[in-house]
Parts: C-alpha cells; structure tokens; sequence
C-alpha cells in the first residue's frame, strides 16, 4: 500500500504465552482412540485452508513419500471438508472442530510437527497466518513456506524449516529434513514456545497496542491545536 515504515505498525495476532505445553505423552494417550499411538510421527494441521493451498500440500506429501520411507500421520483439527478417499489417501486422521480451545492445545500437543502449506501469493504473503501462534505457544516446530512475516521470524529464531521457495519442491525437501531429524524437533519446538512469550503474548501486544493508540492520540492533538 506504499506506506512508508515509520508509519506502519504491524502487530500480530497473540496468544497465552504464560500457558504450560501439555505434557506430549499423556496427550498422545488422550488421542488414542483416533488410531494414532505413541509410535507414530504426527504432522499437524489446524483449521480451514483454501483449495489451492490444499492442493500444494497434497503435491508437496506425494513427493514426500517418493522420496523417504518415513512415515507419517497427519492430524488435522478443524471443520475443514475433506473428501474421505483424500482422507485415506494421505494417512489423514480429521478431528473436526473442537468445543474448546483446551481441547485444540491438547491435540496440538500430541503432534510432533506442524504444517504451514502456503502458495506463494499476494494473499498470502499479505496476511498472518494465525495458526502460527498456536503452533509456537505449543513448542511445536514449523514447516512453512516463506510467506507473510514467516522468513523474518525463521531468520531470528530456530523454530522449525522454512522452504528455499513456494514450491512443492521445496516445501517438501523441507518436511523431509525435519521427519529426517526427529533430534531436532524439542529443541526447535522449546525455541517456538521462546518466541511465542516474548514476541505473542497478548499481554505484550496489548502494551504495543496502547503505546500505538497513544502515539496517534499525541499526534492527532498536535496537529489540530
């Protein structure tokens, strides 16, 4: 919109930090009755997703699964419509939407690695893609693409794996890496949940919030004295 950065305040949408990680096991054995059990690698994936979006994740894990013999089950929380043949075809196991945010952090805690599966579009890259904070203020680690203000937060902190581009390609060379390196996923997660208090916290945005409507205030009176 060509507004210069002096004038351009971006603030995030926050989250609980000061919430405890629910602990990965007792999660993992609350979700068992889905099929899913502590064994298994579980890449997750909260809410809605527009279809060109969906379509490059399904590109992206068929060329996952040519190339690693790692398995996987993707837990994908939400109200999204998934086609039942798409649910089996790509080891989907859909929750559906859950009565309380409780209740999506316990799942969330059960996964081992998120998903964040984005074209590359002005959309995209215009926009924050919420989930994000979720995924941070439950330690997990992130594959992404490099959209919205996603590269700058990877750059500064080591919380997951950002694609080289928005393609495919790279997206899943990225997700192989990370199902690859199972000894990296606490540390990157810890390093998630880091940035989720000091940069998430809605108790943080709030004072950021107030600082900005003070500022306008202060300089609206001013103008108009």
């Amino acid at each position: 919109m060509n507004f210069p950065p002096e004038r351009t305040a971006i603030v995030h949408v926050g989250c609980d930090a000061s919430l405890p990680v629910p602990n990965r096991e007792e999660s993992r054995e609350s979700i068992a009755s889905l099929g899913i059990s502590s064994a298994d690698t579980v890449l997750c994936f909260i809410g809605t997703i527009y279809q060109s979006d969906l379509n490059f994740l399904f590109r992206s894990l068929d060329i996952v699964r040519s190339k690693t013999q790692r398995s996987f089950k993707v837990l994908w929380i939400g109200s999204h419509r998934l086609e039942p043949l798409l649910l089996s075809a790509y080891n989907i196991v859909h929750v559906g939407h859950l009565p309380t945010m409780k209740d999506v952090y316990r799942h969330l805690a059960a996964s081992d690695i998120a998903l964040l599966p984005f074209v590359v579009n002005t959309a995209n890259k215009a926009r924050w893609h919420s989930k994000i904070t979720d995924y941070f203020n439950m330690a997990l680690p992130v594959v992404a693409t490099p959209v919205s203000d996603f590269p700058a937060i990877f750059a500064q902190s080591d919380c997951g794996w950002m694609a080289a581009s928005g393609t495919p390609e790279d997206f899943a060379q990225c997700l192989i890496t990370a199902l690859e390196n199972p000894s990296t996923w606490r540390t990157k997660g810890e390093t998630a949940k880091q940035y989720a208090i000091h940069h998430l916290d809605t108790g943080l945005l709030a004072l950021q919030l107030t600082r900005l409507y003070g500022h306008i205030i202060h300089s609206t009176s001013i103008r108009y004295k």
